[in-house]
């Protein structure tokens, strides 16, 4: 299973010293991707990743975001296992 590229989410954006417009600019550049509301990675690793490997960093993003814990279910779950899609 393919490693994926970590997530920056907006909350933690001041951690690494970040304002809301300096992830805009990032975005708008192509260094940022946003993978999900307030959830970005890497544009260049981003790119990269085949279609179901992106779709697997989203429902990570998902699952960063929802506030209570999240049972995922069918092409989710198989995603998570690192399963690709069948033809």
């Amino acid at each position: 299973m393919t490693d994926l590229p970590p997530l920056l989410l907006a909350r933690d954006r001041a951690l690494h010293g970040l304002t809301p417009n300096d992830l805009a600019k990032r975005v708008k550049a192509g260094s940022l991707v946003r993978v999900r509301h307030g959830v970005y990675t890497d544009g260049q690793v981003w790119k990269g990743l085949k279609p179901w490997e992106q779709y697997r960093l989203r429902v990570q993003a998902a699952a960063e975001t929802f506030e209570k814990p999240t049972v995922f279910a069918r092409h989710s779950a198989a995603s998570v296992w690192g399963i690709p899609p069948s033809a």
